[in-house]
């Protein structure tokens, strides 16, 4: 007896299959397969959108972006080996092994795979280097090396100093928040840190914890007490760099707000950061360097300044978009990746912020952006609830209107209660 065309096995791609096929794929797809050991195969914009790979994303966990992508179902019965996408990037299955499970703060190596990788620019949480000689000197920055211990004081090298001063307890605790930030890590184990910086941490958590800077766990992992630890010895890094003229730190990725406040601290006692701050966000190429200088401009309490950064945003979508999708995913407590998607609903037009909520939610985000417009430390994240609460003029109306009639009264900000103004009269709040 014969079989019909519907009894015969297909391909993912549709074509159908010889009864004996050895693999279940036709012989254009085991060619596109072959093709593949040499490079990352091209993906649809829709592979991006899966459910692991934008929990990845949102992780900014590079190693787990490598994962999901290898084992992204578009695939099929054959998703792509440990040892293939490791020669993508010439490197061993072990090296690939180690990178998925503990993921990279390289700028350059997260730059690498998401260039191998194609990832669409939108989905990364880092700025790309626009040339090699950039990527390098951001590597150099990022480089094993001690942190400042305070703000001001030179870097120190790993190995000490060549006459044996040992490594201190604040040197050790700035090399550690800065690379728990980079990761975006609450904890790095041991087998992850340098031999000296191991040492020294091992004897200062030796002991009752009480009282301690640093604690290590039962796995033998070392994080700090509490956040706000790891936010000072990092806001401390990145203001000696600003005090020295070198933005690398600064536009390797995007700064929180807690750790803009403590830099806001050293910002505040000194003219000419400030300045440097002004020029890097009206001028410097990097949308990541501009918004992470607005950030801690805004915070500084002044009505001008807060103009200046205000105009920036109207000025530059990317670090508007940046700046949106931060006050976001901070305001609304949600991943970034999804703050993100949010924000970007604004460049489209009025109301788009609401489509992707539901009644419920659209409430709750209504009452929360109402709230920020009181944010007395951030003049920016007031213009960006200003923005927000525009999107939800439908869905929330009494809502919004009653907290725009208020900041009309409290507002201090010029540019601010303009957009406010334009937001009741049913103009743009951007553009005005």
């Amino acid at each position: 007896m014969g079989l019909h065309r519907h009894d015969l096995p297909k391909c993912l791609c549709g074509a159908l299959l010889a009864r004996d096929n050895p693999d279940g794929r036709c012989a254009p797809c085991r060619k596109r397969s072959r093709e593949r050991l040499r490079v990352a195969p091209d993906v649809s914009p829709e592979f991006w959108e899966d459910t692991t790979m934008q929990e990845a994303l949102a992780r900014r966990h590079m190693g787990k972006v490598i994962r999901a992508f290898r084992l992204h179902p578009s695939h099929g019965r054959h998703p792509i080996s440990q040892e293939t996408a490791a020669r993508w990037a010439h490197l061993s299955q072990a090296q690939l092994s180690r990178l998925e499970a503990r993921g990279t703060s390289d700028l350059g190596r997260m730059s690498e795979w998401a260039t191998i990788l194609e990832v669409p620019p939108r989905y990364l949480w880092f700025s790309l280097p626009e040339s090699r000689a950039e990527t390098d000197a951001v590597n150099r920055r990022q480089s094993l090396k001690l942190g400042v211990a305070l703000a001001g004081t030179p870097l120190v090298s790993l190995a000490g100093d060549p006459a044996g001063r040992r490594l201190t307890d604040d040197e050790c605790a700035q090399w550690l928040a800065w690379e728990l930030w980079q990761r975006r890590a609450h904890s790095l184990h041991h087998s992850d840190l340098p031999v000296p910086i191991a040492r020294h941490l091992a004897a200062w958590t030796a002991g009752p914890a009480v009282g301690r800077l640093v604690l290590r766990d039962r796995d033998g992992s070392y994080g700090f007490a509490h956040p706000s630890f790891l936010d000072f010895y990092v806001a401390q890094r990145i203001f000696n760099d600003i005090t020295a003229g070198d933005s690398a730190l600064f536009a390797a990725a995007q700064t929180t707000h807690d750790t803009d406040l403590v830099i806001r601290e050293f910002v505040a006692r000194d003219d000419e950061s400030a300045t440097a701050l002004t020029h890097w966000m009206q001028r410097a190429p990097s949308s990541v360097l501009r918004v992470n200088a607005a950030g801690v401009l805004a915070k500084l309490g002044h009505p001008q300044v807060t103009d200046s950064v205000v105009k920036s945003l109207k000025s530059h979508a990317d670090t508007r978009q940046l700046y949106l999708t931060a006050v976001t995913s901070r305001v609304l407590e949600l991943p970034w990746q999804q703050a993100s998607q949010l924000a970007g609903t604004v460049e489209r037009g009025p109301t788009q912020f609401a489509t992707l909520l539901s009644p419920d939610q659209a409430g709750h985000a209504a009452s929360r952006l109402a709230a920020e417009l009181h944010n007395p430390r951030d003049g920016a994240a007031r213009w960006c609830a200003v923005v927000l609460l525009d999107q939800l003029r439908d869905v929330s109306p009494d809502v919004a209107a009653n907290a725009l009639h208020t900041a009309l009264r409290v507002e201090d900000g010029s540019e601010t209660l303009r957009s406010v103004g334009a937001a009741l009269a049913g103009a743009s709040p951007i553009s005005i």
